[in-house]
């Protein structure tokens, strides 16, 4: 069983749940952990829809209606973190098993079947997020190709919030907008809303540090021979 007071995950994926084994006490501690700012992914399994919980409905981002078993291609609705590599094949996959079901109007409905019942949602409440994860893994082919790895990857980083390396490494020349603030640059401070990236080194801005460097890499060999160049 879980403790809504000692889950320390950043992350829960409520999967292949045993219905002996997980008791309805157990959704009110993952509701509590939700609200506390957890991340949850609800998996597609059969007995989703056979426990009575309220806890579990209130924080699955769809109400299910019932069990559809026909084949279906899985398209995107919404093109975000984990779901850009679908930018240009939108139905990235197909899928013999899911439930029919409403999408809630606090969630977004990030994937969903020809006939238009959500097979991804996402759902943010208090500071913690919920995303509902409808294929049926052993009864779709998604798990059989590339990017299927890839979209589990993306979606973990977005509940982490992994960062992009991006968003801490610069070249020198380049200008940052952020809200007014005193930046700490290699060689003194300056309170402004527009740091220019004049000098390689470290910048401490309130959120973060960045690495900023030359533009020209053989510019930091200081090893390098010196090459003059004598004009008559």
């Amino acid at each position: 069983t879980t403790n809504a007071y000692n889950i320390e995950q950043e992350i829960v994926v409520l999967d292949h749940v045993d219905k002996e084994l997980f008791v309805l006490a157990d959704f009110t501690d993952l509701k509590h952990y939700v609200e506390k700012g957890g991340n949850i992914i609800i998996a597609a399994q059969d007995s989703l829809n056979e426990f009575n919980s309220n806890d579990l409905k209130e924080m699955l981002p769809i109400e299910i209606w019932g069990k559809n078993e026909s084949r279906t291609a899985v398209c995107v609705d919404a093109i975000n973190q984990f779901t850009k590599q679908f930018e240009e094949n939108r139905c990235f996959a197909n899928t013999e098993r899911y439930f029919n079901g409403r999408i809630k109007d606090s969630a977004v409905k990030i994937a969903s079947s020809e006939d238009d019942f959500p097979i991804i949602a996402f759902d943010e409440r208090k500071g913690g997020k919920v995303i509902y994860y409808g294929i049926f893994d052993d009864f779709s082919d998604f798990r059989t190709l590339t990017s299927y790895p890839i979209f589990w990857n993306d979606m973990i980083s977005f509940l982490a919030k992994a960062e992009d390396i991006k968003d801490y490494n610069y070249k020198t020349g380049e200008v940052l907008a952020v809200k007014e603030q005193t930046v700490k640059k290699p060689y003194g401070s300056i309170k402004t809303e527009k740091v220019i990236l004049d000098e390689a080194g470290l910048y401490e801005l309130e959120d973060r540090k960045i690495a900023v460097n030359l533009v020209n890499e053989q510019e930091s060999d200081i090893g390098r021979e010196a090459e003059i160049v004598k004009q008559d």
